[in-house]
């Protein structure tokens, strides 16, 4: 019987929320595996990412980059994103450099 999170490693990786990388230059556990340092709130619009670090007293920094979390738990820059995407939807325009939230849901 294979386990779960075997399985899910398996399956295809897709985009699953807004993300955006704080890059405070200090390393915080719990990241995602493609994060060395800062780091990355989600949320279902990057707006709410935005606040959620309001909230809680995060500065903006000035290389904060939004982009996404994927299944895999890897975060992916807007253009990075695009390029996953395109894998698995053939709605997304030509033009597009970049991903949106609202190109998804």
């Amino acid at each position: 019987m294979q386990k779960e999170h075997e399985t899910a490693h398996a399956l295809p990786e897709r985009i699953m929320c807004a993300a955006t990388h704080f890059n405070d230059r200090k390393q915080h556990r719990h990241q995602p595996i493609n994060v060395n340092m800062g780091y990355v709130i989600c949320g279902h619009r990057h707006h709410n990412c935005l606040y959620t670090n309001a909230i809680i007293g995060g500065e903006k920094y000035p290389d904060m980059v939004q982009g996404f979390l994927t299944t895999k738990n890897r975060f992916l820059d807007r253009e990075e994103a695009l390029q996953l995407a395109r894998t698995y939807l053939s709605c997304l325009p030509e033009r597009k450099t970049a991903l949106y939230s609202e190109d998804l849901w």
